[in-house]
């Protein structure tokens, strides 16, 4: 009889039950903090785009929507990410319009993360406790509430599922490497980028795991006994496919948010001050991991970046690094940690921009601080393995890290109930964020609460004059309160901004039609239709002038142009008629503008 063998069985079984009660643990907590959300509303911060504003999203899933979503065609300023729009689709043909339905799956996919992560490092290292603690430090962190409790992170939270399954799939093909078990990897990968380009980096990744702790290779040396393709030259060419993948998917990203004109242009926001940002980022990242307070949806980015704090956080860094080098022969798992942070933030760092780029985003770590919680791991492993009362003080310490987090991401969670809490809660914890006034602005208009719209318009303008929606917002509503000077100021300042907006003018036009200055409207609908001859509304506007100046030829010829540019514009065909009858009959009801 085997005795040791049946010590080490008795073992994995014990192992196996710890394993199977901690995961337990980390769902209940994630349920816990979570399933507050099922009464959650979607909030106007990019659900609307993704979702309850996006038609091909709101048909659910239909060969034209499939169609739209691997197309290029314009989506609103948002990266290519096609599987991402299936799963909002299928979200939609399953609940409708429900955002706690959509919210469970994201909670739902969020506990399919934390397995297996749990299942990935436990794969990797056969160790029982670290990948624990770092699984539980990921289910539970606050960083991770804006990825898990907003409909439109969606993203994030598939693309990391994915990350972990191709990461799943390359542990099975180092097992026993072949081209059927490596085209898996490929096939998962690409998924992966189809939902979010994030997994550029995993690549990278991957070889980063061979040193540590796949032992693929060893730096500076190899032994008699290596295998060939664990060399480090192999490891490399093993890599070209996937780095190939991950170029293609950096050139279409890029190409699709160029294409839509959300691509920020150096000179708005010069290459010094993304540098000097991305370095003091890098460092208040790990500061909200260790103190995750005041945390929110959007963080404005700063008009300045102080010379020592850039210089600061830069040799932070180098030295963090230095040290991580340092420890690599006894503490391997803290350089591959390191560098999977650094390298993995990378790509959201902020050198290249695109739309409203925030200083940080809460969202941008759910898969870098993975590195971080595998440093506290197995550092927490080295240190109780010191002795009792180490492993007592690790033990207490980390059991009341893991409950303050939870009670802190129960709290953060809340503050996506509805766009009001969220933005209310982003204005008392940042200064001159604009984007909250403007988002809380836009949610009391469409509640109909206009005097606190209009305070918060206001209060975004006070911060960034120059931004021409919250003017055009902030236009209209005083236009149809009848406050028409101050709505033609707005409007004359979005000129100022924006000289060739055809748009400013046919709303300028739509004032002075209202107070019947007949004159002055047709100059601001010819220069509309002149910047752009193929506006429709500006054309149906000028019009219904002509026809209630009894100019009823050129108000037919404004009406028909309007229905040659768009057959399906009812005002104008109803416009028409109306004219066409004036032909013969002195009959001469008003024709009305047609507004934005």
């Amino acid at each position: 009889m085997d005795i040791s063998s049946n010590l080490d069985t008795r073992d994995n079984y014990s192992h196996s039950r710890v394993e199977v009660f901690v995961a337990l643990v980390l769902i209940i907590g994630i349920l816990a903090i979570y399933f507050q959300t099922r009464h959650h509303e979607f909030v106007v911060y990019d659900d609307r785009t993704y979702i309850t504003e996006n038609p091909p999203v709101l048909d659910g899933l239909t060969a034209e929507g499939f169609h739209w979503a691997f197309s290029f065609t314009e989506k609103d300023k948002t990266y290519w990410h096609p599987l991402t729009w299936l799963s909002h689709m299928l979200d939609v043909q399953l609940f409708g319009i429900n955002a706690g339905r959509h919210l469970m799956i994201n909670v739902l996919l969020h506990i399919l993360n934390t397995l297996l992560l749990i299942h990935v490092f436990r794969r990797m290292t056969g160790r029982l406790w670290p990948p624990l603690i770092a699984a539980a430090l990921f289910a539970w962190h606050p960083l991770n509430v804006e990825s898990v409790a907003w409909v439109a992170a969606r993203k994030n939270l598939l693309s990391t599922l994915l990350w972990l399954f191709t990461t799943l799939a390359y542990l099975r093909y180092t097992d026993k490497p072949s081209l059927r078990r490596y085209v898996l990897i490929l096939a998962i990968f690409s998924l992966g980028l189809l939902s979010k380009p994030m997994l550029v980096t995993l690549p990278c990744v991957l070889l980063l795991l061979d040193f540590w702790p796949l032992q693929r290779c060893r730096l500076g040396t190899q032994t008699a006994t290596e295998q060939p393709q664990n060399a480090l030259g192999w490891l490399l060419v093993e890599k070209i496919p996937l780095l190939a993948l991950s170029a293609v998917s950096v050139y279409i990203s890029t190409f699709s948010i160029y294409n839509y004109g959300d691509l920020v242009p150096v000179e708005s926001v010069g290459m010094k001050m993304r540098l000097a940002n991305a370095l003091v980022s890098y460092v208040a990242y790990l500061g909200k991991m260790a103190v995750p307070v005041n945390l929110t949806c959007y963080y404005p980015f700063p008009s300045f970046v102080p010379l020592w704090k850039a210089a600061g956080a830069l040799f932070f860094l180098l030295a963090s690094t230095a040290a991580a080098i340092r420890w690599f022969r006894p503490y391997p798992f803290v350089l591959v940690g390191w560098l999977w942070y650094l390298g993995t933030l990378f790509p959201v760092i902020g050198l290249m921009q695109a739309g409203l780029w925030p200083a940080t985003a809460d969202r941008f770590t759910y898969i870098p601080l993975v590195g971080i919680f595998i440093i506290i791991a197995w550092g927490a492993e080295v240190m109780a393995s010191k002795g009792k009362r180490n492993t007592a003080w690790v033990t207490i310490s980390l059991l009341v890290v893991l409950v303050v987090f939870g009670v802190l991401s129960f709290k953060q969670a809340g503050y996506w109930k509805n766009s009001i809490t969220l933005f209310k809660h982003a204005i008392a914890v940042t200064e001159e964020n604009y984007l909250s006034h403007y988002a809380l602005g836009y949610t009391y208009e469409k509640k109909g609460m206009i005097d606190d719209a209009v305070i918060h318009y206001n209060a975004a303008l006070a911060i960034n004059p120059r931004e021409v929606d919250v003017r055009y917002n902030l236009a209209i509503l005083l236009a149809s309160r009848g406050d028409y000077q101050s709505a033609v100021r707005h409007y004359k300042e979005i000129l100022r901004i924006e000289p060739s907006d055809a748009q400013a003018h046919n709303n300028l036009g739509n004032i002075f039609f209202r107070q019947e200055k007949w004159d002055i409207a047709v100059s601001h609908y010819r220069k509309a239709i002149q910047i752009n001859p193929g506006y429709a509304k500006a054309h149906n506007n000028l019009g219904a002038v002509m026809f209630n100046q009894g100019r009823i030829p050129e108000a037919v010829h404004h009406f028909s142009e309007t229905l040659r540019i768009d057959p399906g514009h009812q005002k104008a065909r109803q416009h028409l008629h109306m004219a066409m009858a004036l032909l013969d009959s002195k009959s001469e009801p008003p024709a009305s503008a047609d507004d934005r």
